[in-house]
């Protein structure tokens, strides 16, 4: 099949200038920045429905620290939108589990937000002679002297930007303040410096610097602000012996189409279509354009050096981003410059049938096709061959087909158009797409299979996610009626639940006259086209040829073209009838409305025999699913306001448009997650089958409370979901033989340290979007000047340190239980968020180990160095009496090696001393 998409005019000048369209239009992270961030915002677990396979590259190893080269599937779907990393679709490089990037909120920061008062009453925009008036123009760039905003000049974005990051298996996100502070999100044993440099509490540096630099074309004239960097690349990682592994690489340039925006624009309040002209009516405006991501610069790793050899990475051309690369091998050579891995990337493209024409960008309708594939990762030295099948039984379709379901996964609907129905104040608006989700078609394009060297292999299975759903439901269904003047009187009935009916109707006459905007009206014989109640009452009536969209009272109603006067036999007349039955039920069940989860895991031994078969069930103790959604309303639309309204006015209008980017970043997480999961276990080859259910928190986002807000928004809340709170064992027989248990708190008190604390402790910043959405001209005795009124939306972001209180495992035996219970305490003063003491309880004694860093040792040094993770001194004691003593010291001011290690025997009064070298 093949569809032609025609660039389109942009919508009028003085509209797009101050109309707020970052609600789905956002800018993106690289493909494999993206690729690799899956991985911290949907992380593999039970409470996801992911999991992630890793094939292991090489394992770099310094002092006793291990820093592994792997390449690793994250299983959670392929978005029609999305485009390949350098190694294949659902594939990332991972070096280390080791990265930063960056998603751009609004605008991209440049610095950091400006601050406005979070007390309502002292934050005063549309107060001429306030100071909030003077901050809140020169935010959004207002030109008094001309009543528009100046594209060119410095403005400053009001949401702050968010950064991912993963060091040496911790992960987070953090944000500046307004002072420029670093602020994470939640609090995690790192120190995190500008820009950037990340020390974890071993004392390990990892520097990272800017990895991209990218320009986004489309729907806009683009300034010297466009250009934005999204990717950080690590550059070296230094360890507290001074050892170092060092990162190499090199620039490259390309582009590609990154998203194709449709954009229906309908006037709701206070429009026109002329400045000049306040009492005309504005016209439903649509607009579609193509956004071309110009890669100015970026770093691909070429060379990792470390003490014991060196790691290099190879290139070829890619077909499915014009001009672009992907990983075609991976040599591994000792410190002797001997090769001794060498790993070859066997790649092709998933093809798509539908081929898109973009208006302007010929030389990009192959590459909307393709999307690369692994095939097979081939280690040559010692013949190991991993292979790779994808679920293929239907092509991908291509990169902007509209058929997708509510959350960017492919639905196979071909005939949808990528806007949908919208009901708004009765009227129905959109063209009707069908964004129901498909699992047959959503799972096209993932990884089925794996084929390891050994011949042992692991099949994958999915379904669709799914999630309780307890609420109201809106359908807008369409029905269509043609009535001529041959036909007799038909009936329209109706279904829906509103109070109202939208019509939209199409009156069309050889004979009526044409509407010209002179508001004429027949003269002579003509037809009437008419709709009349059920009283026969006529309610609305047809005399010139157009089209009207109008609503009526929800009740039946008949149709009908009849004469007036003596019209010819020749001459002919129609109604095209289209009207909507809005029906609004309250429902209770499982829902989905896109996404996939991992069912099933079948691992088998090389002889196809011994199988281990993984079954997940997401369900409730009543057998309803455990689902819970928390993302953003499932909307497509929004209200922007905008100025010049009539008389002074805003205009708002409602906004429908395609998904955009906003499916494709996964920084807001997973949409769905699961608070009840069970995996059964069973072996064929004879051992015992076994199951176990782990229940989770998962705590809702706050700012996802009102549909139709004009810009996108961060999740808030995400460091609360998927801890394990409990998790069950049980035996073949169904017997339940191990609990554990886990309560964890939510400490706020480093939130103080955020410059924009203030009020709620949980809060770290509340954010803020501000719009102009009326200007007016002032004309004093002096000289004419424009005023600006401005609207602001707040919303939060919050973080926690999350804090593990206590640990509790009981085990079940012969109808009887032993509980162990670990209680966790921690430094009051919140030097550090490791445990000072852990109490473990079981039954007749208590056992207390104390731990003492080098904040509680007083080790400069060692603080200096952020190495606050490593407990110096540990003592044990039962029952209250110590049982043993150990102290590790530090004593040679050159380095930040431990110097010795003391161990007390306190049943033997010697002291052993132990040197370390």
């Amino acid at each position: 099949m093949k569809n032609k998409i025609l660039l389109m005019i942009a919508i009028t000048f003085s509209y797009s200038l101050y109309a707020q369209d970052k609600k789905f239009d956002i800018s993106l992270k690289s493909p494999d920045a993206s690729q690799i961030s899956k991985s911290t915002d949907m992380p593999s677990s039970t409470y996801t429905g992911v999991i992630s396979s890793n094939i292991p590259i090489y394992n770099i190893k310094i002092d006793n620290e291990s820093f592994p080269i792997t390449i690793n599937y994250h299983a959670s779907g392929v978005k029609v939108k999305e485009v390949a990393s350098k190694v294949g679709l659902g594939w990332s490089l991972s070096i280390g589990n080791t990265s930063l990037s960056k998603q751009i909120f609004g605008e991209e920061d440049r610095g950091w937000v400006p601050n406005i008062p979070m007390d309502e009453n002292y934050f005063t925009p549309n107060d001429l002679q306030s100071t909030s008036y003077a901050l809140a123009a020169s935010i959004t760039g207002f030109n008094q002297d001309t009543g528009n905003q100046d594209l060119y000049a410095t403005k400053r974005d009001t949401q702050p930007d968010i950064f991912s990051y993963s060091v040496n298996g911790v992960s987070g996100e953090f944000h500046y303040d307004h002072t420029g502070k670093i602020i994470q999100i939640p609090y995690q044993k790192v120190k995190i410096e500008n820009v950037f440099k990340i020390t974890d509490d071993k004392g390990v540096i990892y520097n990272f610097i800017g990895g991209n630099s990218v320009r986004n074309l489309g729907g806009s004239t683009p300034t010297p602000q466009d250009i934005q960097v999204t990717d950080y690349v690590i550059e070296s990682i230094v360890y507290p012996s001074g050892k170092k592994i060092m990162f190499e690489y090199d620039p490259i340039s390309y582009g590609y189409l990154s998203n194709y925006t449709k954009k229906y624009s309908y006037p709701i309040q206070d429009c026109q279509t002329t400045l000049g002209n306040s009492d005309a009516s504005a016209q439903n405006e649509y607009d579609e354009y193509p956004t071309y991501s110009e890669v100015l610069k970026e770093f691909i790793l070429r060379k990792i050096t470390f003490p014991e050899g060196e790691i290099n990475i190879n290139y070829s051309t890619r077909e499915d981003i014009v001009d672009g690369k992907k990983i075609s091998s991976i040599e591994i050579k000792d410190k002797n410059q001997r090769l001794i891995q060498n790993y070859q990337f066997n790649q092709s493209y998933f093809i798509s049938t539908e081929q898109i024409d973009v208006l302007n960008y010929s030389n990009q309708t192959s590459s909307l096709m393709k999307k690369l594939k692994l095939n097979e990762l081939v280690e040559t030295i010692e013949n190991k061959k991993y292979q790779f099948q994808y679920n293929e039984d239907m092509p991908l379709p291509n990169r902007f087909s509209n058929a997708t379901d509510y959350l960017g996964y492919y639905n196979g609907q071909s005939l949808n158009t990528g806007i949908e129905y919208v009901e708004y104040n009765n009227q129905i608006y959109g063209l009707g797409d069908n964004k129901e989700p498909n699992i047959n078609f959503a799972k096209q394009g993932s990884l089925n299979r794996i084929k390891y060297p050994t011949g042992g292999s692991m099949d994958i299975e999915y379904e669709n996610d799914s999630f309780y759903f307890n609420d109201y439901e809106k359908k807008i269904s369409k029905n269509e009626l043609i009535v001529s003047n041959t036909d007799p009187m038909q009936t329209i009935s109706s279904q829906t639940t509103q109070t109202q009916i939208n019509f939209k109707v199409k009156f069309l006459s050889t004979i009526n006259p044409q509407d010209d905007g002179s508001g004429s009206l027949p003269v002579g014989p003509h037809f009437v086209g008419e709709i009349l109640d059920a009283n026969n009452t006529v309610v609305k009536t047809f005399l010139v040829v157009k089209d009207y969209d109008f609503l009526l009272p929800a009740q039946s109603y008949k149709v009908r073209v009849r004469k007036s006067g003596s019209v010819p036999s020749s001459e002919y007349a129609s109604l095209e009838l289209e009207w909507f039955d809005v029906q609004n039920p309250l429902k209770d069940y499982d829902k989905n409305v896109g996404g996939i989860r991992i069912k099933k895991i079948v691992k088998k031994d090389s002889d196809n025999t011994n199988a281990l078969i993984q079954n997940y069930k997401y369900v409730l103790e009543n057998n309803r699913t455990s689902g819970e959604y928390l993302g953003d309303k499932i909307n497509y639309y929004y209200i922007s306001t905008s100025p010049y309204g009539t008389f002074g006015n805003s205009c708002s209008r409602l906004v429908i448009t395609n998904s955009g980017n906003a499916n494709l970043t996964s920084i807001n997480g997973k949409p769905v997650a699961y608070k009840r999961v069970i995996t059964e276990v069973e072996n064929t080859s004879g051992t015992e089958n076994y199951k176990t259910i782990d229940y989770f928190t998962n705590y809702p986002s706050s700012n996802f409370t009102f549909a139709g807000q004009p810009f996108f928004l961060y999740a808030n809340n995400q460091y609360a979901r998927g801890i394990l709170n409990k998790k069950e064992f049980y035996n073949s027989a169904n017997n339940l033989v191990e609990k554990q248990e886990f309560d964890y708190e939510f400490d706020y008190k480093l939130n103080e340290q955020s410059a924009d604390y203030l009020y709620s402790p949980e809060l770290t910043i509340q954010p803020y979007v501000l719009n102009i959405i009326a200007v007016t001209l002032d004309t004093p005795t002096t000289f004419p000047y424009y005023k600006a009124s401005f609207q602001y939306y707040r919303y939060s972001i919050n973080s926690s340190w999350v804090k593990l209180k206590t640990q509790k495992n009981t085990r079940y035996l012969n109808n009887q239980s032993i509980a162990t219970t670990s209680n966790y305490f921690y430094d009051t003063t919140y030097k550090h968020l490791n445990p000072t003491s852990l109490i473990i309880n079981i039954p007749d004694s208590s056992q207390k180990t104390i731990y003492q860093y080098a904040h509680e040792k007083g080790n400069q040094k060692l603080i200096n160095a952020n190495i606050i993770g490593i407990p110096l001194e540990t003592e044990v004691k039962k029952d209250n009496k110590t049982i043993s003593k150990s102290e590790t010291k530090y004593d040679d001011p050159a380095n930040l090696f431990p110097t010795s290690v003391l161990s007390y025997d306190l049943q033997n009064p010697t002291v052993a001393s132990t040197e370390v070298t």
